[in-house]
């Protein structure tokens, strides 16, 4: 029996101190892998970003869709969230934080 070896290799280049009321550059990570906040330019995210593009990734492998959401510019990547996730949860997000999309 052969098994395929796949590496996984995170780059921590951009990585900060998440600090409270602080604002971050929304140019960070790969399109593939970036949370909703991202991907609306809310700037004032925190370590939940990380925990997102760690279950996206994984997401990927466990199911054999690598990337797991594949949008072709950050507005399809979020239909593509949304087509798997539902819109009500985003919705309830913008409305929380005064996003427009």
């Amino acid at each position: 029996m052969v098994y395929a070896t796949q590496l996984r290799i995170i780059d921590w280049g951009l990585g900060e101190f998440y600090l409270p009321e602080k604002d971050y550059n929304v140019r960070v990570s790969s399109r593939y892998f970036k949370g909703p906040e991202l991907l609306v330019s809310y700037e004032y995210y925190h370590y939940s970003l990380d925990i997102w593009s760690l279950g996206v990734m994984m997401a990927g492998m466990l199911f054999g869709r690598d990337p797991f959401f594949k949008g072709i510019d950050n507005y399809d990547q979020l239909e593509q969230i949304t087509r798997v996730l539902g819109t009500e949860e985003l919705y309830a997000y913008v409305n929380k934080y005064n996003i427009h999309l």
